[in-house]
């Protein structure tokens, strides 16, 4: 476990964790955000607004079957939870500026498996979540979609993808990672962040909807149906979970 220096809105996170209850998720359904650290740690972290969250104590195989199926802290380690900061709750100004490291099209998680929230690691301390099912369909740069339905790679390629063998691909890290963040416009369903990786310019925009989606037949599924984006896009630190 890294200790890393957490830029501003961290502090906006101290405020969250003592006026809501952590349990209690929102329209998001975002219901825990939690991470598992080094038990010697603790102090530091409760210091960031964190707290650590009561776990049952497994013993013998169920603790091992807990451990390869799921997080479950080893006995020197130990469960801290907080609120993740909403980019609603966040001054957009200090996007700019702000290094893209990589991404992830799977974090999240809901027990049985991941619901694909997309997040640019920003700084390589946390990820700028794009916390709906699916996110990479949702979320095009210059244009393309990250991810589309397989059905339709026939006639579409989008920038990333895992199905295996042949149908295995990554064009985005190429455009975005090492680049930075130069411009932002927030709408109410809307993220557009400028990027510059040397003389290149790009365009990432996270979408509620966009004619630009690749789909099979009639209109694409809207990324969320209450709200608006900001209540959607969220930090995460690197090491943390997302669970719905």
């Amino acid at each position: 476990m890294y200790l890393v220096y957490y830029p501003k809105q961290i502090n906006l996170s101290l405020t969250i964790m003592k006026t809501n209850n952590l349990s209690n998720p929102n329209h998001t359904g975002i219901a825990e955000y939690s991470m598992i650290i080094d038990r010697s740690e603790l102090e530091y972290w409760k210091e960031k607004g964190w707290v650590e969250k009561e776990i049952r104590k497994l013993e013998g195989r169920e603790k091992q079957i807990a451990q390869v199926f799921s997080d479950y802290p080893e006995d020197y380690e130990t469960v801290i939870e907080s609120r993740p900061v909403s980019l609603k709750e966040y001054d957009c100004r200090q996007l700019i500026g702000r290094r893209i490291w990589g991404y992830s099209t799977h974090l999240g998680d809901y027990g049985m498996g991941g619901p694909g929230f997309f997040g640019l690691l920003l700084d390589d301390k946390e990820y700028l979540t794009y916390a709906v099912y699916g996110a990479g369909h949702y979320v095009l740069v210059d244009g393309k979609v990250v991810e589309c339905n397989y059905e339709l790679y026939h006639k579409y390629m989008p920038l990333y993808s895992n199905f295996g063998g042949r149908d295995s691909w990554d064009l985005l890290s190429k455009i975005i990672n090492g680049s930075s963040i130069i411009d932002y416009q927030i709408e109410d369903h809307q993220l557009i962040l400028t990027l510059r990786k040397k003389k290149d310019v790009h365009k990432l925009q996270f979408v509620r909807n966009s004619p630009l989606i690749p789909r099979k037949a009639g209109r694409f599924p809207n990324a969320y149906k209450k709200g608006v984006i900001s209540d959607y896009l969220v930090f995460q630190h690197k090491n943390a979970t997302l669970y719905i």
